[in-house]
């Protein structure tokens, strides 16, 4: 009779229903067997519902066998279920956690001195402790396993075992019927008994198992372990009591009672969805009711007749009774992030041993405790986020990514004044969680890390400015679960630089600290001012809390002291996934969980007063009980606004806490709402200046993706020697072949293509453009964009390869090379007569252009005016014959480059170039996108389209090839619905 846990589609053997041998549907939902008395009918559904709870967990069970399995172990429950389901991690690990704590129950049972060891298993199920048990240690005559439960059940399970080569050798050769007793015995060996009995018959019960010949006169009785896994809490609680008086009655006995309490009260987030799951399905948890924690546990073994008893939460049995090899062990099996979860499931469950000491007393009582009032105003429920990041914004609270119905990349606003807009530009931002958001300047929002899954863990980092999210420096290494303030960032998940420090211009850098934090995912950082504040709680590695509270001072130089504080009852502080504050004067430390305490409404926010050494216990009226894990918690208008968290209990149902503030201040919840899309009309006569940098902002630049000049910047003798037609002539050669735009006007134009190629020698080329530059009135012009001189169908140019005489005389700057790398892609040298216009296109790779002689006019454009700008479908050239004199609704950027100015164009920025003079200049252009991601034909220029553009255009067309046939209007009506989609995603 164990518990359910959530199985979709019933994967075990079948049920019998009245001794029926009809199989029962593949389903969870027990087979209904028609009675003409409604009493009967309905008692007997439920019995069924309470038998099918078998199929539930031993399809939990044989996932976390099939997974977690130790070598040598055989795999015994698969006799009973036919197709196995891999469960998620923490269905895994918690099933893991109960099998593992019966066990010990067993093992401590078997370990004490007796003449013959009974363990009798009560609601039994299809558990295999018996064939486990004979595996590993062979049979003896001393030992005796009995398996009770339901007789349709029981008798599917005898059936299975005999069925089994395997299982029959290992329970030993049966008893003949004539032998036995009882016809409630369904299988008897030495080593094994099968009893099919209803619990609630006790008399009936007591009848069969004296009947087994156990108990004896005198001393020479056998130990008895009683166990009842989730099971004898279906019972109504009267008929379970009476059931564990009478184990206690008999001589030498044990009983190991593994079951739910709700230690908080039923009202808890986690044991109010856990109740009502079990209620829906009709097989109660009865003893909860009246046995709701672990105190009121003990007193019913002691009322009972149970002289010792002792007993733990699972949470406390995983904390200190699981191995550190068995925990290390788990946590190699499979990825696993929810501790929040873990830990609420575990401290809603409980080991309770009668007959022996063999837990030590459970420290979870309440201690005693403080308290201060403030006010909480009514919450709301539209902000539902799990592990989503927060920070004050914009007189409120911007709540970004999280786990909704899905993992969400958008953001919310819980606005505490009047605002009714929150406007924000579409980010392409991949959905996370656990990642952070932080105010590093007014207005401006910094977001940092996250995961998508425990194994996909994310570096990049983004900025909100001005209703927009822009990619900038990368974290050095994917983190999550950290905690930042500000510019500052500490801790998270598998992180080498415990603290970090932001700079818009510069990216991130390890701060030193002479003290290792020894619990740094999902640690609290408060600070009281930015070089002041404290540290605690967290978890390490290896699952242990942080115990310790640490004061925090960083120095104007940025190195960072932690000093520990005294500070007493750490159980109410040694947390993880916590969240603090510093409020009115206060440390306050907010949520998370704990192995020793199930933290209620009177303890899941305690002041941390540093000065006395004593954590405070506040209460906060909240209006929703929140569930305070997985949740962010921001200082707005003086008030606390606390949002997000929530968690999936366990297989029982997801619970969302409501956003609350905490204050005399109204919230409401504002979704991001899109910058006006109107249809630009308007032509835009204004040319902005395209921004200027210095060379140590060049990284910045380029996480920015923002176009920008650095002026007069070391290229090498390039910038000299290439004023000389001789000099280059004799050190390219006068003879080298090159290909050359030639044309009878200066508006270049790929699209119209009024120019032609022609080979001409080097010095050929250079005679051309003396030419030009001598006559004032000529209208020709001459192009040259270098190609591959050994491959131009094939390769890229490369100027070191191509033209190896000159190459020397110029560099990059160090900043530039070293940021760029080994990432380079195409090296191309352009030389041009004067005026020569290169139309308007776009590169798909980040690029620099460095002018080394002459002056060049560029005129620029954002990506998103390439609608405005005539560029047809697939074609990264625009049709306009001249951008410099066109009209448009678009925004120009323009900048005039001199020797010595290098540009930076982020892929897609639309240019044209025009040349004020005789220019010479030389690009580097290199690709920032794993190579799948670019176009996979020959694109030796690099302005191919992404891959992705291309086979879209596929799609696009597949569709539109769907509308054939339709009226013209209706295919209109229905591709310019589409087309609005594609506007959303």
């Amino acid at each position: 009779m164990s518990e359910v846990a959530n199985d979709k589609g019933q994967d075990a053997v079948p049920s019998a229903s009245n001794g029926s041998k009809k199989k029962s549907p593949k389903s969870d939902k027990p087979v209904r067997v028609k009675n003409p008395n409604n009493v009967a009918s309905k008692a007997y559904t439920v019995d069924l519902k309470i038998q099918g709870t078998n199929n539930s967990s031993i399809v939990s069970k044989r996932s976390v066998e099939r997974l977690y399995k130790e070598k040598h172990d055989l795999e015994f429950f698969r006799y009973f279920v036919k197709k196995p389901q891999r469960r998620s991690p923490i269905i895994n690990r918690g099933y893991w956690t109960r099998m593992e704590a019966m066990g010990y129950c067993i093992s401590a049972a078997l370990s004490e001195k007796a003449p013959k060891h009974v363990i009798v298993n009560l609601g039994c199920g299809y558990d295999p402790y018996p064939f486990q048990h004979l595996h590993k240690h062979g049979s003896t005559a001393n030992l005796v396993f009995v398996d009770v439960d339901y007789p349709d059940l029981m008798q599917i399970k005898v059936d299975t075992i005999r069925r089994s080569e395997e299982l029959t050798a290992l329970v030993g050769e049966e008893k003949p019927a004539a032998d036995i007793k009882d016809k409630s015995v369904l299988m008897q060996t030495d080593n094994y008994i099968a009893l099919s009995c209803d619990l609630r018959d006790l008399k009936k019960f007591e009848s069969i198992f004296r009947n087994l010949d156990f108990i004896v006169e005198g001393d020479n009785n056998p130990l008895i372990l009683f166990t009842a896994e989730v099971s004898v809490t279906y019972m109504f609680q009267k008929d379970a009591d009476n059931l564990l008086q009478w184990c206690a009655s008999l001589p030498k006995s044990r009983f190991a009672l593994l079951e739910q309490i709700i230690p908080a009260g039923p009202e808890h987030p986690f044991a109010k969805t856990m109740l009502a799951h079990f209620d829906s399905l009709q097989t109660t948890l009865w003893s909860v009711k009246k046995y709701p924690s672990i105190p009121a546990q003990y007193e019913r073994f002691s009322s009972l007749g149970w002289k010792a008893v002792s007993g733990i939460s699972l949470a406390q049995f995983w904390d200190s009774y699981v191995p550190a090899e068995k925990k290390e062990f788990v946590e190699n099996v499979e990825a696993f992030d929810e501790w929040e979860e873990f830990l609420l499931f575990l401290n809603h469950y409980s080991i309770i041993y009668g007959g022996a000491d063999i837990f030590q007393a459970s420290k979870s009582e309440y201690p005693e405790h403080e308290e201060f009032v403030l006010k909480c105003e009514k919450p709301t429920s539209e902000a539902h986020r799990i592990g989503a990041a927060a920070s004050g914004f914009q007189g409120g609270v911007i709540l970004n990514g999280g786990q909704a119905q899905n993992r969400e990349s958008s953001s919310l606003l819980i606005s505490l004044d009047d605002s009714d807009e929150f406007i924000v530009d579409k980010n392409n931002m991949i959905a996370r969680q656990y990642h952070s958001l932080s105010e590093i300047e007014p207005g401006v929002i910094l977001l940092a890390g996250g995961r998508s899954s425990p194994t996909k863990k994310f570096s990049d980092c983004h900025i909100l400015k001005d209703g927009s999210w822009k990619l900038t420096f990368d974290l050095p290494e994917g983190r999550f679960r950290h905690c930042t303030q500000g510019t500052l960032l500490f801790g998270g998940s598998d992180s080498q630089d415990q603290w970090l420090r932001f700079a818009p211009t510069a990216g991130w850098k390890a701060l030193k600290c002479g003290t290792h934090y020894a619990t740094p995912y999902a640690a609290t950082l408060i600070m009281k001012t930015p070089t002041e504040g404290i540290l605690l709680g967290g978890m390490d590695a290896k699952g242990n809390l942080g115990k310790e509270v640490y004061s925090v001072t960083i120095s104007d130089d940025d190195v960072v002291t932690l000093s520990q504080i005294p500070m007493e009852n750490p159980l109410l502080y040694a947390r993880c996934g916590a969240q603090g504050v510093y409020h009115g004067g206060r440390y306050l430390f907010i949520g998370g969980v704990s192995y020793d305490i199930l933290f209620n409404e009177h303890n899941q926010v305690v002041e941390l007063d540093t000065k006395k050494g004593k954590p405070i216990p506040v209460k906060l009226p909240f209006k929703s009980y929140p569930l305070l894990v997985s949740h962010t918690v921001n200082i707005v208008y003086n008030c606390i606004v606390v949002a997000g968290g929530g968690a999936v209990c366990f297989s029982f149902g997801v619970f969302h806490s409501d956003p609350e503030v905490v204050g005399n201040r109204n919230l409401k919840v504002i979704k991001e709402q899109r910058p006006s899309e109107e249809v630009k009309t308007e032509i835009n006569s204004t040319i902005l200046s395209v921004e200027e940098g210095s060379l140590e902002a060049f990284p910045a630049a380029y996480v920015n993706a923002t176009p920008t000049i650095f002026r007069k910047c070391d290229i090498g003798s390039s910038s000299e020697l290439w004023k000389s037609h001789h000099y280059l002539k004799s050190k390219v050669g006068e003879d080298t072949k090159v290909s050359v735009h030639v044309a009878d006007n200066k508006n270049l134009n790929f699209q119209s293509k009024n120019f032609s190629y022609q080979t001409l020698s080097f010095g050929e080329l250079l005679k051309l453009i003396s030419d030009i530059e001598a006559d004032s009135g000529s209208r020709k012009s001459a192009y040259l964009r270098s190609l591959s001189l050994d491959n131009p169908k094939s390769e890229a140019t490369d100027l070191c390869k191509d033209f190896p005489g000159i190459a020397p005389d110029f560099k990059l700057p160090k900043e530039m090379a070293e940021f760029i790398g080994k990432k380079v892609f195409s090296t191309p040298l352009r030389i041009s007569s004067s005026k020569t216009q290169i139309w308007l296109h776009y590169d798909v790779t980040a690029n620099v252009l460095c002018q080394v002689t002459g002056t060049k006019r560029i005129r620029m454009y954002h990506p998103r005016d390439v609608v405005h700008l005539d560029f047809p479908a697939g074609e990264s050239s625009s049709r306009i014959p001249n951008i410099f004199v066109h009209e448009s609704c678009a925004q120009a950027y323009e900048v005039v480059m001199n020797p010595g100015d290098i540009l930076f164009i982020p892929p897609m920025w639309l240019h044209a170039v025009e040349p004020q003079t005789e220019s010479i200049s030389v690009n580097c252009f290199w690709k920032d996108l794993d190579d799948n991601k670019y176009s996979k034909t020959k694109d030796i220029y690099g302005n191919k389209d992404l891959a992705s553009y291309e086979s879209g255009r596929e799609g696009i067309k597949k569709i539109a090839d769907k509308f054939a046939g339709l009226p013209a209007d209706i295919k209109e009506f229905y591709l310019k619905r589409l087309a609005e989609e594609l506007k959303q995603m």
